[in-house]
């Protein structure tokens, strides 16, 4: 199994994962405070009071895809995976899954 793709996903609603620049940390920032300033303070009845912060995953980040080459991810250069938490620092899980290619040549 030295070639495939591996997909990663978040089952957290106001998560978005992004490949960005993974070499400047201040890149990771950047969706977050973007979308704070692009998107209107949208307000809806929700129990939790963070309609924001279900909206903007939606429009920045979602599941990501890297192939894998010699159990090696294979990201661009200088990219990175990097989670963008819309509603505050809390504890984020993130869930992968391998895809072997078919003939894994």
């Amino acid at each position: 199994m030295n070639k495939g793709t591996r997909h990663i996903t978040t089952s957290h609603t106001t998560v978005g994962l992004t490949l960005d620049a993974g070499y400047d940390p201040k890149v990771k920032k950047e969706p977050r405070e973007d979308l704070g300033k692009t998107v209107p303070l949208l307000w809806h009845p929700h129990a939790e009071g963070n309609s924001p912060a279900q909206v903007m995953p939606l429009l920045a980040g979602g599941p990501c895809s890297l192939f894998r080459k010699n159990k090696q991810l294979q990201p661009g250069t200088m990219q990175a995976i990097s989670p963008c938490k819309y509603n505050g620092p809390r504890l984020r899980t993130a869930h992968w899954k391998f895809i072997p290619d078919q003939y894994n040549s």
